[in-house]
């Protein structure tokens, strides 16, 4: 498993994970398996998760609540503090 340019996680086949939401009391970014791996032949393999979860803490300069490229990032936080 990799990561894309947002820090997310990505499949085998390298599509990104989708950013679904922080659980402020373990400090930990949750996302969902991508859309494009719905089809996919290893959706079902053990390398295939559902759910990706990551702490914040592990660096806090990638990983963001909420997740950098997601859409709530681009409007609360890139948007108010560069445009």
């Amino acid at each position: 498993m990799g990561f894309d340019k947002y820090f997310a996680p990505t499949c085998v086949r390298e599509h990104s994970y989708r950013y679904d939401s922080f659980d402020a009391k373990y400090k930990m970014l949750k996302y969902t398996r991508p859309i494009e791996c719905q089809k996919c032949p290893l959706a079902n393999d053990s390398l295939c998760q559902k759910v990706y979860k990551k702490e914040i803490t592990d660096d806090l300069r990638r990983y963001t609540a909420p997740a950098r490229g997601s859409v709530k990032w681009d409007e609360k936080i890139y948007r108010t503090k560069f445009h």
